[in-house]
């Protein structure tokens, strides 16, 4: 097995000054600790009244009593105002924090967030640097880092003041890329995608919608991997919660996913999941749902309209392959064999990047703060946009970084009318801008290719 692809050999040249190093890192741990030092949780006791819960508080409130209601022996999904949605292993994770109280977990909660999502994020970004861009080019990691945070503002303050769990999601998903960058998945690769993906589906099932495009580009090992690990992650919280409580902890979960798109599913607690046409999810494919719903098309919306875009994006797709003289469809039927270590390298961090945007874009429920996977996109565009790339390369970016950041921050500040807040959501606004720095990053990936020797 290979362990690491070959990388086309870089001339020598001096390291970055340490000098520019300091100041890149004093600006972005500068930037990190204004961001989320303010945005910590606090006071959710505050939330909980003298005659029970009440629905206030975030998201956290129905991880925390969801595994107290585990400690207890009561029933997860059944817990709190029964707005515990997710699979049985995040309330497994936090049972050990239920004796700290709830305010003492959710800080727990949210600086081990802090801690994984930043660790493999920088470590993400490290990889990116070390495999995918030239090595003279001085204090890109730092600098790329900054750009990409100061353009992810508005994903990392949601993120943090939500106690979301997305970044949970990408910290797992993240481990897929040392296994797309090869052009066969090591063993460790291997183990590493079980591992990530095992953590990620289990947390939100959104993840699984990455499984098509490993089949689709004849990643067996990866695809393997995955499945694997999350059946596996799944069944292991019988451990804590025996084998057919468990079972049905794993219906009870799945049976939201499919009530959030109109199908018939057990119900559990007193809470249904919001619909696929909710106002606040910004996916494309809420927003052709709220257009079948507004005009009587139903279903037909959804899936024509679904099907025109997803056409439209693999067409551009198609072109900007063509032109680096590559096919996406030839792959999945030829293989690898005719591609070059070091494209293959590049294919696979700028596919994994499309990937996320795509998840969020064509999701039955994305929110704004559920973007924030996309985050890794978002550095790799900060990271570029500071590099000895093209010109072309380095425009793309940036006028993505811009669409991108409008399009989560709009409309703009807390008065903003109600209506037209809610008309840009209607349009699926922030989703349309997801897609188009999707494609703009692809299209930079493979420009910036062509000042790489192979």
């Amino acid at each position: 097995m290979i362990d690491e692809p070959a990388l086309a050999p870089s001339p020598p040249v001096a390291p970055s000054p340490l000098w520019l190093r300091a100041i890149g890192w004093t600006l972005l741990l500068g930037l990190l600790a204004g961001l989320l030092v303010p945005s910590q949780p606090h006071g959710f006791a505050a939330y909980v009244s003298g005659e029970g819960p009440i629905p206030k508080g975030g998201d956290f409130l129905h991880y925390f009593f969801a595994a107290e209601a585990g400690v207890n022996g009561e029933h997860v999904y059944e817990s709190y105002t029964g707005g515990y949605l997710y699979p049985p292993l995040l309330a497994a994770l936090l049972m050990p924090t239920v004796q700290l109280g709830i305010d003492t977990a959710a800080l727990v909660w949210y600086w081990a967030n802090v801690a994984l999502v930043g660790g493999l994020g920088i470590w993400a970004a490290w990889q990116i640097r070390r495999r995918l861009l030239t090595r003279d080019d001085p204090a890109v990691l730092e600098f790329g880092l900054l750009v990409g945070l100061l353009a992810g503002v508005d994903l990392i303050k949601r993120q943090a003041a939500f106690a979301q769990t997305d970044g949970l999601v990408l910290a797992g998903m993240v481990l897929l890329l040392p296994g797309l960058m090869q052009r066969r998945a090591c063993a460790r690769s291997l183990l590493l995608a079980a591992i990530g993906m095992g953590l990620a589906v289990n947390i939100k099932y959104m993840a699984l919608g990455i499984l098509p495009y490993l089949l689709i580009t004849r990643r067996w090992g990866l695809a393997s991997a995955s499945l694997v690990g999350a059946t596996t992650v799944a069944l292991s919280t019988s451990l804590v919660f025996g084998w057919d409580r468990n079972l049905e902890y794993l219906r009870a979960s799945a049976g939201g996913l499919l009530r959030v798109v109109g199908l018939d599913a057990p119900t559990y607690g007193g809470f249904d999941p919001w619909p696929i046409t909710w106002i606040n999810s910004v996916s494309v494919t809420s927003a052709f749902a709220r257009i079948g719903n507004h005009t009587s098309l139903g279903t037909l919306a959804i899936a024509g309209g679904g099907a025109v875009v997803l056409g439209a994006w693999g067409f551009a797709a198609h072109l900007l392959y063509r032109r680096a003289g590559l096919s996406f469809v030839g792959r999945a039927f030829a293989g690898t064999r005719s591609i070059s270590d070091q494209m293959i390298t590049r294919l696979g961090v700028l596919e994994f990047c499309s990937m996320l945007g795509a998840i969020a874009v064509f999701s039955p429920q994305t929110t704004k703060r559920h973007m924030f996977p996309m985050f890794i996109a978002v550095v790799l565009a900060g990271m570029l946009s500071v590099s000895r790339t093209t010109p072309r390369a380095r425009a793309l970016v940036i006028i993505g970084l811009l669409v991108f950041a409008t399009g989560v921050f709009l409309p703009p500040g807390t008065g903003t009318p109600k209506e037209v807040l809610d008309g840009w959501r209607w349009i699926g606004g922030a989703g349309w801008c997801a897609m188009g720095f999707s494609v703009a990053l692809l299209a930079a990936g493979f420009s910036d290719a062509r000042r790489c020797p192979e």
